[in-house]
């Protein structure tokens, strides 16, 4: 059995799975509430299972929400501690893109999430089979990022791609821009943030080559410094 937590955009969730099966699940609103919000959500699907994860633990660490990713990843980081448990982390970008390759299998995927003003975060995964089951190959290869780039410079980018992409993401401006391009496709049936359950689904792959002590290493990937840091001059990554 697996726990997942997602808490890197808008709407946080958590999942509950074993084998193939999603258990339960429970989904909130981050805005300012993921610390309040997360555990509860994790100690409501503990009480439906009964018992603790036996095989492990699944975060997904961004990019994303400075603060929704901490505490994410704190508290998976927490519990696979107590109970002994090795917990995954799993990019952002690639559970967006494995959503969206459910609908449109057989072509890359453009993840784009906000990022400073006038730049997004830019992940591409290639087309291919998801082999994510115990012990399979895992996703198809990451193309390029998660990295910032310019709003501008996404069209150059994308259409050099050697496959049309389909586009998804949290970046508020994602439909807008998409319509004004020839060489992209949407997938509009994204959601507001990309689903515990489908992080819990990757983990079959993730947790059979994660350590048991693996919550000494797990870390939120920021790609980019907060705007603290950039006035600070520091680095919290």
């Amino acid at each position: 059995m697996i726990i997942a937590l997602e808490t890197s955009g808008t709407i946080g969730s958590v999942a509950l799975w074993s084998g193939e099966t999603l258990l339960g699940s429970r989904s909130f609103d981050t805005q300012q509430e993921a610390v309040r919000r997360l555990p509860p959500a994790v100690q409501e699907l503990l009480a439906v299972a009964g018992t603790t994860p036996a095989q492990g633990l699944a975060v997904s660490r961004g990019p994303g929400s400075f603060n929704g990713l901490r505490v994410g990843v704190a508290l998976a980081k927490a519990l696979a501690h107590v109970w002994r448990v090795p917990v995954a982390g799993l990019s952002t970008p690639l559970v967006w893109a494995a959503e969206t390759a459910t609908r449109f299998p057989g072509h890359p995927v453009a993840v784009l999430q906000p990022s400073r003003r006038g730049h997004v975060y830019l992940t591409v995964v290639a087309s291919g089979k998801w082999q994510v089951e115990s012990g399979g190959e895992g996703p198809p290869p990451v193309l390029r990022g998660p990295e910032v780039v310019e709003v501008e410079s996404l069209g150059p980018i994308l259409a050099g791609l050697p496959a049309t992409p389909v586009l998804t993401g949290d970046w508020a401006d994602l439909g807008e821009w998409s319509a004004r391009q020839m060489s992209v496709s949407l997938d509009a049936e994204g959601g507001a943030s990309p689903s515990a359950a489908t992080v819990a689904w990757l983990a079959g792959w993730a947790l059979g080559k994660t350590a048991e002590d693996s919550y000494y290493a797990v870390r939120p990937e920021y790609v980019s410094p907060s705007q603290a840091e950039r006035n600070w001059g520091v680095n919290l990554g």
